[in-house]
């Protein structure tokens, strides 16, 4: 059955003209700073109907002015005893809304879902800043990397909707928001245990701070109300590796702990925890073969959905062999050989509401043949 309030036929063109000056200083500090500015001219003939019913023919233009500044800048200083590499990294995107989603329409396709659009869309801004401070001792080249991020998104997207009991029906509007942003800690620490070197120990850790704002429509409001939920978010990972000539054997843990809470009426806090341990290995073998293996224990604890607690035992191994002489290797790779992974992907967004996706490849095993075509440069006597 054709659906002619819905059936449309649309075409867009759009003029850019853009001017970027720029400023480099390559002396200490080595700064960069770059200036784009976009001019935009967006043109869209929509048409929305059939031969015997029109629901919307015209043409729509928007203007936007897009103004997308980056800065990178670092310094380096060298001590006799440590290395430091501070360097900072900002940029700024804009970007505008779809021209469909300007226009004052509905979509009906789905009767209980409807869909508007919202002529007073504003262009959205983000604003990207990461700091990277990276500290090497130049004895023992042991590393220490801090780097803090901030991120925030003005004048984001969101669809609220409202609700009504007796048809069942749900109206969606688009509409800005701001208040969303996130800020973040990384720390890795990489040296080893032993004056050899041959026992060596990683540690990474990670914790933000996610407020993520939205529309949220109870059943019976007339409109939407603005939702805010703050997530807390840590991670903590340890590598530790034991090199025995070409034979390397690992261990490895991981834990994560987030906490989502928001004061909307209705929310339930929730607290998740996800971690794993296990062991690795990598091993030279005879005739030129090589076998990496991993065997790992992952966990998750928290989710409302009693299934998503599991505890998931998963072994790989790949199995590699370079030919002599040549520029071919060969590979064979086994993912969860003991068949224990599930294919269920549980996540949860930033207003806390939780997903279960199908689309995971619970085991598999693949043959790779892989040529390279580079050629070495022969050595100068």
């Amino acid at each position: 059955t054709m659906d002619a309030e819905n059936s449309y036929n649309q075409h867009q063109t759009g003029t850019t003209h853009s001017i970027s000056p720029s400023f480099s200083y390559k002396g200490k500090p080595w700064v960069n700073i770059s200036l784009p500015v976009s001019f935009q001219h967006q043109r869209l003939n929509y048409f929305r109907g059939n031969e015997t019913i029109t629901i919307y023919n015209g043409i729509t233009r928007h203007n936007f002015i897009l103004f997308n500044p980056s800065l990178q800048a670092h310094y380096s200083i060298l001590t006799k005893k440590h290395w430091i590499y501070p360097e900072l990294v900002y940029q700024m995107i804009q970007q505008t809304p779809e021209m469909t989603s300007l226009l004052n329409l509905e979509n009906t396709s789905d009767p209980l879902n409807i869909y508007h659009g919202n002529p007073s869309l504003k262009k959205s801004s983000s604003h990207n800043v990461t700091l990277t401070t990276m500290i090497r001792q130049n004895k023992t080249n042991n590393t220490l990397t801090i780097t803090p991020t901030y991120f925030i998104t003005q004048n984001a997207i969101a669809y609220g909707y409202t609700y009504n009991k007796l048809s069942g029906k749900r109206n969606y509007y688009p509409q800005n928001v701001n208040g969303n942003y996130q800020v973040g800690m990384d720390i890795t620490y990489g040296f080893a245990i032993d004056k050899k070197k041959q026992l060596t120990l990683t540690t990474s850790t990670h914790g933000h701070y996610q407020h993520g704002v939205d529309l949220f429509s109870p059943d019976d409001a007339s409109e939407s109300v603005r939702s805010s939920v703050g997530t807390w978010r840590s991670t903590e990972r340890l590598v530790l590796n034991y090199r025995i000539g070409k034979n390397t054997l690992g261990a490895k843990g991981y834990m994560g702990l987030g906490h989502t809470t928001s004061a909307r009426i209705g929310f339930e806090s929730v607290t998740l925890c996800d971690f794993n341990y296990g062991l690795t290995g990598l091993f030279a073998l005879p005739f030129g073969f090589q076998l990496s293996t991993d065997i790992t224990m992952y966990s998750r604890r928290g989710y409302v959905d009693k299934q998503a607690n599991t505890n998931d035992l998963v072994w790989n191994a790949r199995l590699s062999k370079q030919i002599p002489k040549t520029n071919l290797t060969l590979l064979f790779d086994g993912f969860d050989i003991l068949h224990n992974l599930s294919n269920r992907v549980y996540s949860m967004d930033s207003q806390g509401r939780s997903d279960t996706y199908y689309n995971a490849l619970p085991r598999y095993v693949m043959f790779h043949v892989i040529y390279r075509f580079t050629k070495q440069p022969k050595k100068k006597n």
